[in-house]
């Protein structure tokens, strides 16, 4: 055969080739098309109608819409607990004061002091239940009433006895005494509140990482995909 022979046929081999090349790669390429527009058309808006929104609206939309207030708002609760106890030693302060008081002046600073922290501790308190608390939260509520009308009392009696110089001494008696009891029994109380309150945190924030995972293995395991679960027909005998 000769060499321009030859030539002929390697030229028209190489050009079939490429011919057969392009057809190929227009049909894989026109395929790919296809898919990529059955992904884009009905692929896509099917998974984000059946499992994008429904994990949002479930996991998100709980998250911000409940947990999240209910975290904040028991966090307000205990910082409001805390200033009540603030208030109660700083009442405490007062009638300690009135006690040492040298003037009269000095003794109604006391006074007033005294009477306004009681009013912001017991305001504080009442205000720190109104939008989160729990059975036991109320119960405790109900014995901190108890112990603090008790204190209150007691140090109301102590600061009118302590304008009277004659009485000081039976007034500083009951400071000692009966104030200081019913004092330490109140802001015990007030503690185990702040503590039953975190303890509610706790529950919520375990609800919600619970409630997270159960959403995330609905979605690695959905009920319509039991290949997904690695659920293998049976074969037939």
């Amino acid at each position: 055969m000769r060499l321009r022979t030859k030539a002929y046929l390697l030229i028209g081999f190489i050009g079939l080739l490429m011919v057969t090349v392009s057809a190929v790669g227009w049909y894989a390429l026109a395929t790919l098309d296809r898919a990529l527009h059955d992904v884009a058309e009905h692929q896509i808006p099917t998974l984000v109608e059946h499992k994008i929104n429904p994990l949002i609206n479930e996991q998100v939309g709980a998250l911000i819409s409940q947990d999240l207030p209910e975290v904040a708002g028991r966090y307000e609760s205990i910082t409001l607990m805390l200033n009540a106890d603030r208030d109660m030693y700083q009442a405490l302060v007062a009638e300690r004061e009135a006690l040492a008081a040298s003037t009269p002046e000095a003794w109604e600073k006391a006074k007033q002091a005294s009477e306004e922290n009681l009013g912001q501790a017991e305001e504080r308190v009442k205000k720190s239940l109104e939008k989160y608390d729990s059975p036991t939260l109320r119960e405790l509520y109900q014995k901190f009433q108890e112990a603090f009308q008790a204190w209150k009392s007691v140090t109301s009696e102590v600061v009118a006895k302590a304008a009277h110089p004659d009485q000081r001494e039976a007034a500083t008696e009951i400071s000692r005494a009966a104030s200081v009891a019913h004092f330490d029994e109140a802001r015990h109380i007030l503690d185990v509140m702040q503590d039953e309150q975190q303890a509610q945190i706790e529950r919520v924030l375990k609800a919600t990482a619970e409630r997270n995972s159960m959403i995330a293995a609905n979605q690695r395991y959905p009920d319509d995909c039991s290949a997904d679960r690695g659920d293998q027909p049976s074969d037939p005998k």
